[in-house]
């Protein structure tokens, strides 16, 4: 086939290259550039899609489930029950003890729910003065709600319903979706109604967020309760359910909880991408169009290239046969035709010959140079040390002072000591007293990181000062308890070291007030420490801890203890113990 090929000219040659390199090819790949990017755009816009209906189902189900754990909380509250069923002989009485039960937070406990608007009880306790969260149980029965609760077999109802009554002070949504539940924990006969309503102002505009490229309805089967084209409806009546419009493409999701079903639609027209090809099909075609013209004006741009010095070099090639070695002088151009003109120019004047030499040994000279530089650089670099960065901190430090920031020139200079002794490591195992001077730079430098939020004292008896310990083994627990208790408490902490002799023992215990270890997380802590050798350090969690706990254990052996106490949200307390007369100072 190749050899065939050599018989044409390289004008033929041209035009096969543009009928099955350019024509064929830019109709196929246009083609399927647009079904693939069709068909790609589709099927992302669906994910995003069942994404959002995810989302919207997951918020509108967490809000319905936060308001009636507000409920469950109100419906088993005895001091909210005898409150409600107390006879009250006077107004004073009657708000002597309302004040006692919002100073006690039942009532207050729902703002804790973001979704839940207001908290209404309804009860025929008529010694009750009616307003706050107290009405009558006669308002209620002149509302529809109530009657559809009455008519619900369910004790605890979601129920969905327009107030007109709000379309004229707007203090609250005319639209309404409550939680209605009997207060009959106590008393099975005489009960009172809790409405809890949710807010729907912020549903509503979560559906809003939501609905960018996509219209979003959330219906109870008789009427739309939300939709993504509505704004400013929370004083409108409900529009039924039959006006949705539908578009090409939905997605539905049914929504089941307490004893009430909800719709969750999604519906939605083709990718916009695709929209936007199918309107300019016109410039698509023009594209096509295009990208076929100019390669074909290319070519034959490229044929005239090809012919006028093929023919050129042809008239100086035939002149060799007359043995007349003449110079091409034309444009020679850099492709393989303006190669073979230059070779031939060498091959009569050698001259491009020698320039190569040259050139060759002056880039390899070159060569040797920077590669002889990398290496002086290389062993410069080798030879830095710590010591630099310990002198580059006390310039740090000494320019501080010199400018009068002697809080940072103070932070420096801790920093530093401790950074030297980690490098120049020393003994492994050093007297407690000098274990807590370091403790004491380190809690200065996170100090200086808390502020006032961060507290420290150490205690240690005189007799405890010579008892030897693995050398940054307190400092590990104290940095623990910065991390881990400090850095995630809102309150201010407290971080305090005890050591002291008892009973031929010694008692070493870091304590802190701060957020604390969750029971389960305790519990795996203690189980990881009771199971740790020093081979099963690496990956695990809590390196800082069990690399301390190990050293401790290796140092005093099986007389040691070691104690983790700790409680959300109150603090750890960590102890250690072991005989007084194995390690002390000499």
């Amino acid at each position: 086939m190749i050899n065939f090929l050599d018989n044409f000219k390289i004008r033929t040659k041209l035009f096969i290259i543009f009928v099955f390199c350019v024509f064929v090819p830019v109709l196929l790949t246009n083609a399927g550039m647009y079904f693939f990017i069709k068909q790609s755009a589709e099927e992302q816009q669906k994910i995003q899609m069942e994404n959002m209906i995810e989302r919207i189902v997951y918020d509108f189900d967490k809000k319905i489930n936060d308001a009636v754990a507000v409920s469950n909380y109100l419906y088993t509250d005895s001091v909210l029950d005898n409150f409600l069923r107390c006879e009250y002989e006077s107004p004073y009485d009657y708000y002597r003890q309302y004040v006692s039960l919002m100073r006690d937070n039942v009532i207050k406990f729902y703002y804790t729910a973001q979704s839940v608007f207001s908290v209404r009880i309804y009860t025929n306790n008529e010694s009750m003065i009616k307003g706050g969260n107290f009405f009558s149980i006669d308002y209620a029965k002149a509302e529809g709600w109530y009657n559809d609760f009455c008519n619900s077999p369910n004790s605890l109802s979601v129920i969905s319903y327009f107030n007109p009554k709000n379309r004229l002070l707007k203090l609250e949504p005319s639209r309404k979706i409550s939680i209605v539940r009997r207060l009959d924990y106590f008393n099975k006969k005489n009960w009172s109604v809790l409405k809890l309503d949710l807010d729907y102002a912020q549903i509503q505009t979560r559906i809003l967020q939501e609905g960018n490229f996509a219209d979003i309805y959330i219906t109870d089967g008789e009427k739309i309760l939300f939709a993504s084209s509505e704004k400013n409806t929370l004083y409108d009546e409900f529009r039924p359910a039959s006006e949705i419009k539908l578009k090409s493409n939905v997605i539905s999701h049914q929504l089941t909880s307490i004893g009430s079903g909800w719709q969750v639609i999604v519906t939605y027209d083709g990718p916009e991408i695709v929209l936007e090809l199918k309107n300019h099909r016109l410039i698509w075609m023009l594209l096509t169009v295009f990208n076929l013209i100019f390669p074909t004006v290319v070519i034959i741009i490229v044929n005239r290239s090809f012919s006028r010095r093929l023919l050129l070099t042809e008239k100086y090639i035939l002149k060799v046969r007359k043995q007349q070695f003449e110079v091409i002088d034309c444009r020679e151009g850099r492709d393989e035709i303006g190669n073979l003109i230059r070779s031939y120019n060498l091959m009569v004047t050698k001259i491009r010959e020698l320039i190569e030499v040259v050139f060759k040994e002056h880039s390899e000279k070159q060569a040797l140079e920077i590669l002889k530089k990398q290496a002086e650089l290389n062993a410069l670099h080798s030879q830095i040390n710590p010591h630099f960065l310990f002198n580059t901190l006390e310039s740090i430090r000494m320019r501080s002072v010199i400018k009068d920031e002697d809080e940072t020139a103070e932070i420096i200079e801790e920093l530093a000591l401790l950074m030297r002794e980690n490098a120049h490591w020393g003994e492994d195992f050093i007297p407690l007293e000098k274990e807590l001077d370091y403790a004491k730079h380190y809690m200065n430098i996170q100090k200086y990181r808390f502020g006032d939020k961060l507290d420290f004292s150490f205690y240690i008896q005189d007799e405890c000062k010579g008892i030897r310990v693995p050398k940054f083994g307190i400092v590990t627990f104290i940095e623990n308890a910065c991390i881990h208790g400090v850095e995630k408490s809102k309150e201010n902490c407290m971080i305090s070291v005890i050591a002291a002799k008892n009973n031929g023992n010694v008692s070493i215990e870091i304590i802190d007030n701060g957020s604390g270890i969750e029971e389960e997380k305790l519990a795996q802590i203690n189980k990881t420490l009771s199971k740790t050798e020093t081979t099963g350090l690496s990956g695990s969690e809590n390196i800082g801890i069990l690399n301390a706990y190990l050293r401790f254990k290796l140092y005093y052996g099986d007389d040691m203890e070691f104690y983790i106490d700790s409680a959300p949200e109150e603090g750890t307390e960590i102890c250690i113990i072991f005989p007084e007369d194995m390690k002390k100072e000499d």
